[in-house]
């Protein structure tokens, strides 16, 4: 069975909490991308360092989670990280060629 999203923030949440139990911060999701084929990537830090800016609470070197459309949740090698957050910015990149083009056919 394929994983929708609502699942997938489901699974990662439920990670999020089992990471962030007993440091004594609470932990959010900052960024969610989909990727089309890989499924999505959920960019986390502690709510201090989101929200309030406290740099002494930010987590250093977390990599986002990726829950596949399995279901599957992993963590990333930078290489793989890299190459999908290459993909979601040439997807960003195509899509705003592809709005630029169609909002200037009247002009």
């Amino acid at each position: 069975m394929l994983t929708d999203f609502t699942e997938a923030e489901r699974i990662a949440g439920q990670e999020l909490v089992n990471l962030s139990d007993g440091s004594g911060d609470v932990w959010m999701f900052t960024d969610i991308k989909q990727i089309d084929e890989a499924g999505w990537l959920f960019f986390y830090n502690t709510r201090a360092f989101a929200i309030d800016g406290n740099l002494s609470c930010a987590l250093a070197g977390n990599i986002p989670m990726l829950v596949n459309h399995a279901g599957e949740l992993s963590y990333l090698t930078v290489d793989e990280y890299e190459k999908l957050l290459g993909q979601t910015d040439q997807m960003e990149t195509d899509h705003m060629k592809n709005q630029d083009s169609t909002s200037n056919h009247g002009k």
